[in-house]
């Protein structure tokens, strides 16, 4: 299908460019992964009768 359009698809982005962006991205989600354990974290190691009352 991409030859209908007079190109290839797989020459839309370098592979470089989608590289860098997918490494970012996943960077990013990472990043937020790492934020919201550490508040649950937090916490539990607040709560003195983990796991029987505290709610996350």
């Amino acid at each position: 299908m991409a030859e209908a359009f007079g190109f290839y698809a797989d020459n839309i982005v370098t592979e470089d460019y989608l590289d860098i962006t997918l490494r970012a991205a996943f960077a990013e989600q990472d990043a937020k992964f790492e934020t919201r354990f550490a508040a649950i974290d937090r916490h539990r190691s607040g709560c003195l009768f983990a796991p029987l009352f505290c709610q996350l």
